[in-house]
């Protein structure tokens, strides 16, 4: 598959609120032993992309952690799914610490060449 991930890619369970059985349900149907497809969806599955969206969904869903970059952008159309923002408070808080005395120079931090300012 190629391109972005899209609603309709997903399990149609994580489309609408679910509790914590179905996403464990989707969970489970969706887990891959080890490199190949997901026996549900067929989506490739490798070592460097250890499950299928549906997979990293409903994982996120139950340890109500963010969605990973690749999945960010289906954010607003799965109800109860988290994304990691940096805030403006963010960037003065390591400032501040980067300034802070110490034994070394503090390291320049660089942002990755896709990130947002």
């Amino acid at each position: 598959m190629t391109g972005a991930v899209r609603l309709g890619d997903l399990d149609l369970r994580l489309a609408e609120v679910t509790g914590r059985t179905i996403r464990l349900q989707v969970l489970v149907d969706h887990s891959a032993q080890s490199a190949g497809r997901c026996p549900t969806c067929r989506w490739a599955v490798s070592p460097t992309r250890p499950g299928c969206p549906s997979h990293v969904v409903a994982l996120s869903l139950l340890e109500n952690r963010p969605l990973p970059s690749w999945l960010a952008h289906l954010a607003g159309e799965v109800p109860g799914i988290r994304v990691r923002t940096e805030t403006p408070s963010d960037d003065e808080r390591r400032a501040a610490e980067d300034s802070a005395a110490g034994l070394f120079p503090a390291p320049r931090r660089v942002r990755p060449s896709g990130a947002r300012p």
